[in-house]
Parts: C-alpha cells; sequence; structure tokens
C-alpha cells in the first residue's frame, strides 16, 4: 500500500495472495487505507516516497536512546526500487510526532499475516 500502486481492493493484480490476509480484508482496508493516505501527505511534504519515510522512521527509531541497532532491509523487485531505498531521508522530531500521530489516530487493523503465518512467527500467540 505504501507504495500508492493498490487504492481499492480491486487494484491487486490476478492471483494476488494479499488480498486473504487480515489487513486487507473489505471491513478494514479503507481504515488501513487511511493510515497510508496521512504518511503520503508527509512524504509529499518532505519531498520523497512513502516508502522511503518509513524506512527513514526505522532509522530515526535506532538512534534514540535505549533503542537498539536498527536496520531496516526493504524489499525490491526492480533496480529502481533499489535505488529509491536507498535514499536515506531524515525525519526531524516533528516529523516523528507527526508520525506517532498518524498512527495513534490510523492505527493499523488486521494482523499482517493470516492466524496459521502469525503462529508460524511468534510461539506466543495460542
Amino acid at each position: 500500500m505504501l507504495t500508492g500502486k493498490i487504492k481499492s481492493l480491486t487494484d491487486f493484480p490476478e492471483g494476488d495472495f494479499r488480498p486473504a490476509f487480515p489487513r486487507f480484508q473489505p471491513d478494514v482496508f479503507e481504515g488501513n487505507l487511511r493510515l497510508v493516505q496521512e504518511v503520503e501527505k508527509l512524504a509529499a511534504k518532505k519531498g520523497c516516497t512513502p516508502g522511503q519515510v518509513a524506512i527513514g522512521w526505522v532509522l530515526a527509531l535506532s538512534r534514540r536512546p535505549s533503542m537498539p541497532r536498527i536496520i531496516p532491509i526493504p524489499g525490491a523487485s526492480k533496480p529502481e526500487r533499489v535505488r529509491e531505498n536507498a535514499v536515506e531521508v531524515e525525519l526531524s522530531e516533528e516529523d516523528m510526532a507527526e508520525l506517532d500521530r498518524i498512527v495513534k489516530e490510523f492505527a493499523p487493523v488486521g494482523t499482517r499475516y493470516p492466524e496459521h503465518g502469525m503462529k508460524s512467527l511468534d510461539t506466543s500467540v495460542e
């Protein structure tokens, strides 16, 4: 969704598995899309992509006191995405506060994977 290619449930290519995932269910899709739209607004102000904001957010969190070093490893299917992801966007404390506000106001709904997938990631899920 952060790439801007998925704006509705009909935007998924034929055979795409993501519509089966909890975050893309019809009852929560619009709310999750609103979160992306808010990140897009911040990205536009920064002159970058929403994905670059996401990578910058992870890097900024990593620099905070008492936080572990976090190394974002974004996926890329094309060379231009690799180049795009290599651009480091500095986020100010004001930007970070805006992202905190966005996440509080538009918290993502639904797990990342269906239940069986979540179980393989976290043994604490029953």
